[in-house]
């Protein structure tokens, strides 16, 4: 149980901090600044909060834990489409399209896992 509580304050710190850097990055890709690794680190981090959730979530399910408010499966599954449209973007080196994929549709989709992440519930 408090490995599980503990794997769900890292999605929800995870998700909060990634979602300040798209703001960030979003505005950077906006005004036409560099942005280094930026984009590369929200990905990362957004595939380890799929990562932790899928597992959390597998076990959750072996161990009759209830730790999310809703099944996380649909919240992942669009999380790595955005992903991927983040990378198509990328490849094309389409800076509004990133900014915007990042503001208005990942970030979106990482509040959504901190809401459905209920640390606390077991």
């Amino acid at each position: 149980d408090e490995m599980a509580l503990k794997g769900l304050e890292t999605i929800k710190e995870h998700a909060g901090v990634i979602c300040t850097n798209i703001r960030v990055c979003a505005d950077s890709l906006r005004r036409g600044l560099p942005v280094g690794e930026g984009v590369a680190s929200i990905v990362e981090s957004s595939v380890e909060v799929v990562k932790t959730a899928e597992a959390l979530s597998k076990a959750a399910a072996s161990y009759g834990l209830e730790l999310f408010r809703s099944d996380p499966s649909q919240c992942c599954r669009s999380l790595i489409e955005k992903l991927d449209s983040l990378s198509a973007a990328a490849s094309n080196g389409d800076h509004v399209a990133l900014a915007d994929i990042l503001e208005y549709e990942l970030a979106p989709l990482l509040e959504g896992m901190e809401e459905i992440a209920c640390p606390g519930a077991t």
